[in-house]
């Protein structure tokens, strides 16, 4: 089955780290509202996310995948 590696984002933390996601299967689900980019010309997928509701800026770092936006889902 699936694994949802879930990122609360109005909590204080700003970096987070996701291991053995399997993309198209898993999700990154970002709790709250925001806008994100996903930066992939490493070896690891770097997401910088914005929360819209008070700008708090938020790191995820997915080991060794290239992540896509559709792996990406958001609960607000």
């Amino acid at each position: 089955g699936a694994d949802a590696f879930n990122i609360d984002l109005p909590d204080t933390k700003n970096t987070y780290q996701a291991n053995a996601f399997t993309p198209g299967v898993d999700k990154l689900v970002l709790l709250g509202a925001n806008s994100f980019t996903i930066d992939n010309t490493g070896a690891n997928s770097i997401v910088d996310i914005t929360e819209t509701a008070g700008g708090q800026h938020t790191i995820v770092t997915v080991v060794g995948v290239d992540l896509a936006a559709t792996d990406i889902t958001t609960i607000v």
